[in-house]
């Protein structure tokens, strides 16, 4: 277990504190990030030098700007980070927030549960197959449980989702949090 500081149901790795404000660019127009540190201004430089043109904050406090001067658009959707199912009406406003084409940065606390399934629901709607958007985002940020998964795809594909689909998502997410968080934890770059 870590030196997590959120209260989510998780557990999370050794050093991934270090990886929390570390932009992940996951697919084009699409990054994943942890909240900003609290000596940050927000938003930090970071995200804008990635060509951001839309932050979506899925924090429960929610991360404010505090920079002025930023061109940057937020959208704040809280959800908490509990392990009980999303509502699908959140991930119609995540969706709806980024639109078809938009380049967007969607951030939780720590990178890791919400922010990263909320970009999932993005690359599902913008029509990628539910393993390679799986897949997009959990190699492209490492520390990503994704835990909500299986509920966004269920709310893209519908009640008549084959249970065989939504079984082999949640298989290959297992899978690959088991790999990825082995290898953060050893180093293994």
């Amino acid at each position: 277990m870590a030196d997590q500081e959120c209260s989510c149901p998780w557990p999370h790795p050794p050093g991934e504190d270090e990886f929390r404000p570390v932009v992940s660019i996951v697919a084009p127009n699409v990054a994943v990030s942890g909240q900003p540190l609290p000596a940050e201004p927000v938003p930090p430089r970071a995200w804008e030098l990635r060509d951001v043109r839309l932050v979506i904050d899925v924090t429960d406090d929610g991360s404010p700007f505090t920079r002025p001067d930023s061109a940057l658009r937020r959208v704040w959707l809280p959800t908490p980070d509990d392990g009980t199912p999303r509502d699908p009406r959140w991930f119609d406003s995540v969706v709806q927030a980024a639109g078809e084409q938009e380049s967007v940065l969607v951030h939780c606390h720590m990178g890791v549960a919400r922010g990263p399934s909320a970009a999932f629901a993005i690359l599902l709607a913008r029509g990628w197959h539910e393993l390679d958007a799986l897949e997009a985002v959990m190699f492209g940020r490492p520390i990503a449980s994704v835990a909500y998964a299986v509920d966004a795809f269920r709310w893209y594909a519908g009640s008549s989702v084959d249970p065989a689909r939504v079984e082999r998502l949640e298989t290959r997410r297992r899978e690959l949090v088991q790999l990825l968080r082995g290898r953060i934890v050893r180093g293994d770059h």
